[in-house]
């Protein structure tokens, strides 16, 4: 750690791309890099940094995964596709000009995770009234022909730091072994 604090003093920027990190963590890079911009995102593959929290900035809300980047939206909306009002959770919808323009040759599943031009994108969470998210869990399907095969789901989890692991149901692991 006197290596990472001696080198941490020359880093300028860190980008945390999407990966859960509990507080302790996301305190102990503010620490080790005393310079460094260091900023996380809330995302996926198809709506790459939907958010964006700045750990230096906004040191009172390292629980969250930000808010909104210039020219998205995120929304928290119910079963129905209503938006929620702030600290009600529900299902993180996004849209804006990172979101992908759909699934390759799967038209009718991409159709089906939009809802008035917002990607529904799986992970549960709450939004405060300015605008900060929390994701809470999120839960992972094999999808074949339309058809649910297959099903994993959170216990929970979130990004409070309260637990230690953030995806132990919804790893890549899990979908590449039932595929096996």
């Amino acid at each position: 750690s006197s290596y990472l604090m001696e080198l941490g003093g020359s880093i300028r920027w860190i980008d945390v791309g999407s990966m859960p990190m509990d507080i302790s963590n996301k305190k102990k890079l503010l620490t080790y890099f005393p310079k460094a911009k260091i900023v996380m995102n809330y995302g996926m593959t198809e709506a790459m940094r939907s958010t964006m929290l700045d750990l230096r900035v906004d040191q009172n809300k390292l629980n969250t995964v930000g808010r909104a980047l210039p020219g998205n939206e995120v929304l928290i909306i119910n079963e129905e596709g209503v938006e929620l009002p702030s600290n009600k959770k529900g299902e993180i919808a996004v849209k804006g000009p990172h979101l992908a323009m759909g699934y390759l040759h799967l038209d009718r599943l991409w159709k089906r995770q939009m809802h008035k031009g917002f990607y529904k994108t799986k992970d549960f969470g709450s939004k405060d009234n300015n605008g900060f998210g929390q994701r809470s869990w999120r839960y992972m399907a094999i999808i074949n022909n339309g058809i649910v095969e297959k099903w994993w789901q959170e216990p929970g989890i979130n990004n409070t730091g309260s637990d230690d692991d953030p995806y132990v149901e919804t790893t890549p692991e899990n979908a590449i072994n039932y595929l096996s």
